[in-house]
């Protein structure tokens, strides 16, 4: 389009009449002066100030014509799958502008960029124009004075337009960029773009909120249906301010139109749920709904008509449930009630206009109103709830706190209602004995079964009921607090009601300003506790009998045992050989002795509770020595080193004596050795212990077989807690035992 540039001039004067000479002087100077500030002015004035295009030529694949703008385009602009299309404008410029030129549109869908003189200045967004969806974003591109030619400038809109939505071009402005920017753009952008970002996470920390305090409580459904609301509705108001998806482009378009299909079912819901008016078949359905739906808009391809059908339903439903709340309200007018109402009216307006302006049926230029009117809504209602949430909460705890006070008074009722404890006060002269009671509980007269009145009168009656043998111990008492201000405190027997009880009394004294003394005590029944601690003493004493009779048993079972595994095993031995002939005469005597050994190191290990493994060795060292001496050609060498070893059991003991002595036993036997080093150390900060014996015989034969005897020494290493090591040294053979962890030393009770 040519833009007209019309001039004014001033009209000429009526024929007849003249002029002095003096005005057209001044007339021509003036005329002088204008004409040069107007050449001046040329140079540097913006190509115009603010300049509206109405008309635009419209270039399709059916070819070119004048348009008006804005222009809605036909379906049959472009083709089904989507296409391209271009606006085009021009503008004489007399001069070049000085700044640079900003060129504002307030709609272009579904996205579009421009041409200046076939420059290309920007897209609506980066990115190519199929993959953008600028239909709500108004846009300002900023043209650089370089682009502007003096004469015609041409201005190209190239469109990118299918058939989901309504496809067009709104009116285009052209001014200076910095005003354009501040009398237009801002403004229409903070409206259609920046309020809808604030709604949208609005809207979003509502809908967390609600849905964390529905998993919380789980029996109010508002908050639940509400945050669903909320979320579903953040997403359904991408579509207005998101220009360039990061995603496929038709999941996008399909996720739009799902975050409405949820927004409205569930707000609808949620204003049910706050009436009182949710029903479980309504909730069935809703769901079934909200199943079937997103599945029938994906299987059309995302079609406009199919989501038209969709929404139908619910924007009559929303009316009629508008109308049916105008009664609920006056049934009960809560606050959140008349807000919903007022913020539903707005929201059922802007939902018909919405629904039309889906249809078509509406200006190509505008903007869609539920966007705005549901979030204002569930904003509204996000902070009544909030607020009623808030006082629900204050009111719980309150609730809380008086039922923790009751609790706490019950409790305490009940336990001194228990609890035997009753309260005096007995008010002593200093030359009184005993005094006189001015204040005496319930509790009290319920412990000693005595009269009020009687025990007022005469406070003798108290003493005349304690037992005669502690009479005087209640005396003694008396007698120790007299003159001082100890407190009393005294345990004695009083008859109640034909019983004996044990009571405690204690008081503390406070001096009167007459020189008396006030007493302020409590009376305890410990009659149950003392019956207890007396069980309890009778108890232990026959369990510690009990415990002594069972470890005198132990030890003479233990005692058996030793000498059945020692002794009696040997003796069995030595009469099963004799029996089958396999001991000579002269052998009997060797074998006494070693049955005769075996005997001494029982019957003295066990015998001697304090005896310590270094004196046992002693007595062994002795024992073996008067047995070898005069018959064997052997020696005996010892190291004995067992400096700070802890104490240990008798049974521990006689199980390291029987390992050497087996071992020496074999040695004697079977070794022919004519040398046995024995050695005995402790290693006090490992906390270790080793015994050693070794000889310089003939060896054991390989391999080593496995017989009675040598299990019997590894069982009674592990039972000490320690490993048996048998080493052939060539000569001779090393049997070590090495305790790896401290044997269990005796301790005093022991």
């Amino acid at each position: 389009m040519m833009a007209d540039m019309a001039f004014t001039t001033a009209a000429a004067p009526p024929s007849g009449m003249g002029y002095p000479r003096h005005l057209i002087a001044r007339a021509l100077l003036l005329l002088c002066w204008a004409l040069l500030m107007g050449v001046n002015a040329s140079a540097q004035t913006p190509l115009v100030d603010f300049l509206t295009f109405k008309e635009a030529r419209l270039t399709t694949s059916t070819g070119t014509r004048t348009v008006s703008l804005p222009y809605e385009l036909d379906e049959n602009d472009y083709p089904a799958s989507g296409g391209r299309v271009h606006f085009q404008m021009t503008i004489d410029a007399p001069a070049l502008p000085s700044k640079p030129v900003g060129v504002f549109v307030q709609k272009m869908s579904l996205s579009g960029r421009l041409f200046v003189n076939g420059e290309l200045i920007r897209a609506c967004d980066s990115g190519e124009l199929e993959n953008l969806r600028c239909l709500h974003k108004p846009t300002l591109f900023v043209v650089p004075v370089s682009l502007w030619q003096v004469g015609k400038n041409t201005i190209d809109f190239e469109i990118y337009a299918n058939s989901r939505q309504s496809n067009g071009l709104s009116e285009v402005t052209l001014g200076e960029a910095d005003a354009l920017h501040n009398d237009h753009f801002r403004w229409t952008y903070w409206l259609r773009n920046d309020l809808l970002v604030g709604l949208t996470w609005l809207s979003t920390l509502m809908g967390v909120i609600a849905l964390s305090v529905a998993l919380i409580i789980r029996t109010d459904p508002v908050y639940f249906w509400f945050g669903l609301s909320s979320i579903a509705h953040s997403f359904a108001t991408f579509n207005n301010f998101v220009s360039r998806p990061s995603f496929d482009i038709e999941l996008f378009v399909w996720t739009i139109f799902v975050g409405r299909m949820v927004a409205i079912p569930t707000g609808l819901l949620t204003y049910l749920a706050i009436f009182g008016k949710l029903r479980p078949w309504v909730v069935k359905t809703t769901v079934v709904y909200l199943l079937l739906a997103p599945l029938l808009f994906w299987v059309s391809g995302s079609a406009r008509s199919v989501a038209m059908v969709i929404f139908a339903p619910f924007v009559l439903l929303a009316a009629m449930v508008f109308i049916l709340s105008l009664r609920w309200v006056r049934e009960a007018p809560t606050p959140i009630r008349i807000t919903n109402v007022v913020m539903m009216t707005v929201l059922v307006t802007g939902g018909l206009l919405d629904w039309l302006r889906l249809a078509g049926s509406t200006d190509f230029v505008g903007t869609y109103y539920g966007p705005y009117a549901y979030g204002g809504m569930l904003f509204t209602i996000g902070t009544l709830l909030i607020r009623d949430l808030a006082a629900g909460l204050i009111q719980s705890r309150r609730e809380r706190a008086e039922l923790e006070r009751r609790a706490t008074e019950r409790m305490a009722y009940e336990v001194t209602e228990h609890i035997p404890i009753g309260t005096f006060t007995l008010l002593q002269q200093p030359d009184e004995f005993l005094g006189r009671f001015v204040f005496l509980s319930e509790r009290f007269l319920e412990l000693t079964g005595l009269d009020h009145q009687a025990l007022l009168t005469d406070a003798r009656l108290f003493v005349h009921c304690i037992h005669p043998d502690d009479k005087t111990k209640w005396e003694h008492a008396a007698d120790k607090v007299k003159g001082s201000n100890n407190n009393f405190e005294v345990l004695v027997r009083m008859l109640v009601r034909g019983q004996w009880r044990w009571i405690s009394i204690e008081a503390a004294p406070r001096q009167m300003p007459d020189g008396g003394t006030l007493w302020e005590g409590v009376l305890i029944d410990d009659t149950d506790r003392i019956h207890y601690q007396q069980e309890n003493e009778r108890a232990q004493a026959a369990l510690q009998t009990q415990l002594i009779e069972q470890s005198r048993a132990e030890e003479r079972e233990q005692l058996l045992r030793d000498m059945h595994d020692g002794f009696g095993s040997q003796l069995a031995s030595v009469r099963m050989m004799a029996e089958k002939g396999r001991i000579q005469p002269e052998q009997f005597p060797a074998y006494l002795h070693e049955l005769s050994a075996d005997l001494h190191l029982v019957v003295d290990t066990m015998s001697h509770q304090d005896a310590s493994l270094q004196d046992a060795l002693v007595d062994f060292r002795y024992r073996l020595e008067r047995r070898l001496s005069g018959e064997r050609e052997t020696t005996l060498h010892w190291t004995i080193d067992l400096d700070g070893m802890p104490r240990y059991t008798p049974r521990d003991i006689l199980h390291l004596l029987r390992l050497l002595q087996e071992s020496v036993n074999n040695f004697l036997k079977h070794a022919n050795a004519r040398n046995i080093w024995i050695e005995a150390q402790y290693n006090a900060p490992a906390g270790e212990l080793l015994l050693s014996v070794r000889d310089d015989g003939k060896g054991l034969p390989e391999p080593l077989k496995k017989g009675r005897g040598l299990n019997n020494m590894r069982h009674r290493a592990r039972e000490i807690g320690g490993e048996l090591e048998i080493v052939n040294s060539h000569p001779g053979v090393e049997v070590r035992f090495r305790a790896k962890r401290p044997i269990t030393p005796l301790s005093e009770s022991q």
